[in-house]
């Protein structure tokens, strides 16, 4: 790794600076949340991206602003509702096609 950090960015070799610990979320049942708020509607959730949500980022951005502009879901938006809590029951999501590999 070193050698090739030398040879395209030099400058990002030498001491540490900072470390810095980050946020990690995890839903209940280990998938996203991707919803309104269940008691304040005007506001929009997505959260419990137990430390996928980065590579997802474009898919759930994509849905959720489909979700604030038109009032729908995306059908894959589904499975990752409050509802799955609410009722108490566990829905398996099904990623669109390409999304986790």
């Amino acid at each position: 790794f070193l050698p090739h950090l030398r040879r395209y960015l030099p400058s990002a070799v030498g001491p540490v600076a900072r470390m810095k610990v980050c946020m990690y979320t995890n839903s209940d049942d280990g998938h996203f949340f991707l919803d309104r708020h269940p008691r304040y509607e005007s506001v929009c959730v997505a959260c419990g991206f137990s430390g996928h949500g980065f590579k997802l980022s474009p898919v759930v951005g994509q849905w959720m602003a489909q979700y604030i502009l038109t009032g729908s879901k995306p059908a894959d938006m589904q499975h990752f509702a409050y509802e799955r809590f609410a009722q108490g029951k566990e829905i398996r999501p099904r990623y669109p096609s390409g999304v986790l590999g």
